[in-house]
């Protein structure tokens, strides 16, 4: 992510080029040749001069042009006059000063010959510069062009052999570590439709400025619109090179494109109430637009549209910002309203962020599909800003409309907030109602909807509303954002599926995920896999419904815990079928403060089932409403629920009417005025003495009388032969006479010990080494010793 002062630096920048521009205005300096071409001195531009001579190349294709000034008066023209046959003239300046253009470039009408503009000094276009011309329009701030292996028309060393230089160019060289910028303020109106062109090439036809940071901007004493690029159906493309570096030039008939190698060093391209337009309005396809750039950003109102109203397609948009891409109160957009296909628009940054109502668009008006926004970054901000696609006639739908685009996001982070909307929208009569365009997000990393924020898609006509997938890390929804696929009840289509794979899904602070129909078509599934954890609280709903007379769709979900803290999972319908909830959990449900599972009907509909298996279901909390697991119907039929766990805690299954307000945990199937449904549960308790035997809390008693307790009488006595005897009762005191261990052989005795009778310790005392002796207090009783004298065991 670029830092947090990035707009401001973008802007000192490009003030500090213009006052350098300010400080050498060079609208009086005019053309003066330097010698090393057959060019003569074409005099005073002030109204207008022309250019005559030049070198040519042996095969007559290629004119060559040096100067050591080169620049045209406010309101002046210069006109380039050459042969027929001439199909590229090149213009360079060998001097120190820098190019300022406020008048009119033209080339004469004979040929459609291509103009390149050559200064390394920097290159500055006026508010009231444009061109005439009929190629093509190629300036740089380079130091030189490379024509493959025959050579260089070179700045620095201007004795060249331009006449071996026979081929199209195929390079331009920057040599100097700081590579100048090149700006431009042309907003010059079409003279014969009075809107802004600025900077003109005619239709099919390249406009390319490539320099070191590259500005276009409006002119604070113009009352026009800010500076203007036009290429109907042609190509335009800016490009910045920080340092020195080698961008090659691709020639395709009239279609010029740059190639850079990859570890090239980009310089910023800044577009300031501004406007790229490649679009075609009155016949042909609309033209394509790229950009390459280290920081891009496009500000104040500025626009890049590539728009077709033809039966030709709209053309694709390409930016490519090696740090950031930003867009305030800016657009790019592709549109067609014909039988044409709408472009493309890729942007591949590390940072991308829209801001104050900007917008990347795709849309159709008529039969042709929308195009395609695929957005590759790191880190993707939208704030107050919008990303979406439609198709939807001109007066409300009425005749054939194409299919919306897909929106493909691939990032590490994903972030809408303060309204933001990443939708698809398709409206209209259709020949085929099946939606190929889908909203796809796959980020590595955190999904983050805030400030009403949302991911949506809709159908208001024939075609069926875009599916919507995201894969994440972590998806979390707050502040009333939601992501929900709908089909509106005017709608024939079918509403669209939301599939969602996370580890984490929080949703909360009155948030949503939905897939509905009002109508009479049905409504998507919503189909959740979240690895570790799902909690929906604070408000926050999922929830599948059908409000009009069409079919709810089904909720699927799978997921280790899923937590429920004054939220809501549901499933709706008031006409028509299905409406069921899936949960499948690999832990834990836990409901809390009058969360709600339901699967509910209205009017005569028949209540959903609900499906659940969980180890254990855990009911916490409970308020005015309790928490409740429904499949309830209001005059048709209840539903099932089937519940298969391990443990149900705080939660049973009840018949009383209307659970719901009655501040107790209930699992019910009720219906207000038809059958009541069926709850089935299954509960598998694990008993944890299994299989062990059960004992009693106390030691039992002894089965055996015992008369030799201290104090007691003699009654009897027991005699038990055998190896080893019995074992001592714990009831009986301790004895100095130990089990005997082994029987006898016949007519021997066992030796009676000498020393004193061992008697039970009831007291403590250290002798003179410090140890502790124990010492009895009481009378022993030697009837109690008994001699065991063998016998079986």
């Amino acid at each position: 992510m670029p830092p947090p002062l990035n707009g401001l630096r973008v802007w000192l920048v490009s003030q500090a080029i213009l006052l350098c521009f300010l400080r050498t205005k060079a609208y009086g300096q005019e053309v003066t040749p330097d010698g090393s071409t057959t060019t003569p001195n074409p005099g005073s531009c002030v109204t207008f001069c022309t250019i005559s001579g030049g070198t040519t190349d042996r095969t007559g294709t290629n004119l060559f042009h040096s100067f050591t000034e080169f620049s045209v008066p406010t309101n002046g023209t210069v006109i380039f006059n050459h042969d027929p046959t001439i199909q590229n003239i090149f213009t360079r300046v060998t001097g120190a000063n820098r190019s300022a253009i406020d008048g009119i470039l033209r080339t004469n009408g004979t040929s459609e010959a291509n103009l390149f503009l050559l200064n390394p000094n920097g290159i500055f276009f006026g508010p009231n510069s444009s061109l005439d011309i009929s190629g093509s329009f190629m300036v740089t701030t380079a130091d030189a062009i490379q024509f493959g292996n025959q050579g260089i028309f070179d700045t620095q060393n201007p004795d060249n052999n331009l006449a071996t230089l026979t081929v199209d160019p195929s390079a331009f060289i920057f040599s100097q570590t700081t590579t100048q910028p090149i700006i431009s303020q042309s907003a010059g109106l079409d003279p014969l439709f009075f809107f802004p062109v600025g900077l003109s090439v005619q239709d099919e036809k390249s406009l390319i400025l490539l320099g070191g940071d590259v500005l276009i901007e409006a002119s604070e004493n113009f009352f026009l619109s800010g500076g203007v690029l036009t290429a109907p159906s042609g190509q335009i493309e800016l490009g910045g090179i920080q340092g020195t570096g080698t961008v090659d030039l691709l020639i395709n008939r009239n279609n010029f494109s740059l190639s850079y190698e990859p570890d090239t060093a980009l310089a910023d391209i800044l577009i300031d109430n501004g406007t790229l337009n490649t679009s075609s309005i009155f016949g042909g396809r609309a033209g394509n637009v790229t950009i390459n750039g280290n920081n891009v950003s496009l500000t104040n109102s500025s626009g890049i549209p590539s728009d077709t109203f033809t039966q030709d397609n709209a053309g694709n948009i390409l930016i490519n910002a090696n740090s950031s891409l930003q867009l305030s109160n800016s657009s790019i957009s592709s549109v067609t309203g014909a039988a044409g296909d709408g472009g493309s628009i890729t942007i591949i940054t590390d940072f991308l962020s829209l801001d104050a109502t900007s917008a990347l668009n795709t849309v159709t008006f008529g039969p042709g599909d929308a195009g395609n926004i695929k957005v590759q970054a790191e880190t993707v901000l939208l704030d107050e800003s919008n990303i979406f696609s439609s198709a939807q006639g001109f007066f409300g739908g009425f005749g054939d409309v194409g299919d919306v685009g897909t929106i493909d996001i691939e990032t590490n982070t994903l972030t809408l907030d303060n309204s933001s909307r990443l939708d698809t929208l398709t409206d209209g009569e259709a020949t085929d109602t099946q939606t190929i365009g889908i909203i796809a997000i796959n980020a590595t990393g955190l999904v983050t909807l805030g400030g009403d924020s949302v991911i949506t898609s809709e159908t208001l006509g024939e075609r069926n509303a875009s599916n919507i997938t995201i894969n994440a890390v972590e998806l979390i929804l707050q502040d009333s954002s939601s992501i929900s696929a709908s089909a509106n009840e005017v709608a024939t289509g079918s509403g669209g599926t939301i599939n969602i794979t996370a580890d984490r899904l929080n949703t909360t602070s009155e948030a949503s995920i939905s897939a509905s129909s009002t109508g009479a078509s049905s409504a998507g599934d919503i189909i959740l896999q979240i690895n570790e954890r799902l909690a929906v609280q604070d408000g926050a709903e999922i929830t599948v419904s059908g409000t009009g007379t069409g079919n709810s769709g089904t909720l699927n979900i799978i997921s280790d815990l899923i937590s429920l803290n004054n939220g809501n999972i549901l499933a709706a319908v008031a006409a028509g079928e299905e409406g069921n909830i899936n949960l499948d959990i690999g832990n834990a449900l836990v409901l809390r403060n009058d969360s709600l599972i339901s699967a509910a009907a209205t009017n005569a509909a028949n209540g959903g089932n609900v499906n659940i298996a969980s180890p254990f279901i855990i009911a916490l909390s409970p308020g005015s409403k309790g928490n409740d697991i429904l499949a309830s119907a209001q005059a048709g039929n209840g539903g099932f629920i089937t519940i298969q766990a391990n443990t149900l805690f705080n939660i049973a299954a009840t018949t009383t009417p209307d659970p719901r307000g009655n501040n107790i945990n209930d699992i019910n199937a009720t219906s207000g005025t038809g059958i009541n449904g069926e709850v089935i549960i299954t509960t598998l308790q694990v008993d944890p003495d299994e299989g062990t035997l059960r004992l009693a809390p106390t030691p039992g008693e002894s089965k055996i009388s015992q008369g030799c307790q201290a104090g007691g009488d003699i009654n009897g006595e027991f005699v038990a032969s055998g190896n080893g005897g019995t074992r001592p009762s714990p009831y009986d005191l301790l004895s100095n006479n130990g089990i005997q261990e082994d029987i006898l052989p016949p007519g021997q005795t066992i030796a009676q010990p000498t020393n004193t009778i061992l008697t039970e310790a009831t007291n403590w005392r250290k002798n003179t080494q410090g140890q502790v002796e124990l010492i009895p207090e009481t009378t022993y009783h030697s009837a109690c010793q008994h001699t065991f004298t063998g016998g079986a065991s």
